[in-house]
């Protein structure tokens, strides 16, 4: 069986499920999934990684390339 008929018949089986138990526990099993592969992607940093965005972020301060929070948040209403 293909993915794509897979989806199509797990689609069609949760759509006739009337118990809210195991719709939950489907959720449930969905989320974890979720967070599991989004955590696998999370790379920690070096020390020398932190220290170079400190240094950047510093100098970037130093030279005026920064936002105020206030003008953040009318560009932000904007979007």
């Amino acid at each position: 069986m293909d993915i794509q008929t897979l989806k199509l018949n797990l689609i069609e089986d949760i759509s006739r499920l009337n118990d809210a138990s195991i719709l939950e526990k489907v959720e449930q099993l969905l989320r974890s999934s979720r967070i599991a592969a989004y955590e696998q992607q999370i790379k920690p940093m070096s020390n020398k990684e932190l220290q170079d965005r400190i240094n950047a972020s510093e100098a970037a301060i130093k030279t005026g390339r920064v936002i105020s929070q206030e003008d953040l948040e009318r560009e932000a209403e904007n979007w």
